[in-house]
């Protein structure tokens, strides 16, 4: 399964890729977490946009997308107010991509 994670927003705006993470690359614990916080957020049952309202300015936001081979899903959300769940599969692709 392959997530990539991009980040927006802020002063500046700018648009960059945060982290590209492969579970085929991780030890098996990793990418089972990885897995069951997916599961966990109901990732794949998620609308294309979570953020609700307006954006804040300078706001920070995501976008995060997966794909396991038969399907890909992108969802993007603001680090505020993402559904809980979200935000923990956020810190956990950004922690895996830490490790490599």
């Amino acid at each position: 399964m392959r997530f990539e994670l991009t980040r927006s927003g802020g002063v500046a705006g700018l648009v960059r890729p945060m982290a590209v993470v492969d579970t085929d690359a991780l030890p098996a614990a990793s990418a089972a977490e990885l897995e069951r916080l997916l599961q966990a957020a109901r990732f794949w049952e998620l609308p294309a946009e979570t953020a609700p309202g307006r954006p804040l300015p300078d706001a920070v936001s995501y976008e995060l997308a997966v794909s396991d081979g038969a399907r890909t899903h992108a969802v993007a959300f603001d680090a505020h107010s993402g559904p809980r769940e979200l935000l923990a599969l956020l810190a956990a692709v950004r922690a895996a991509a830490r490790a490599r």
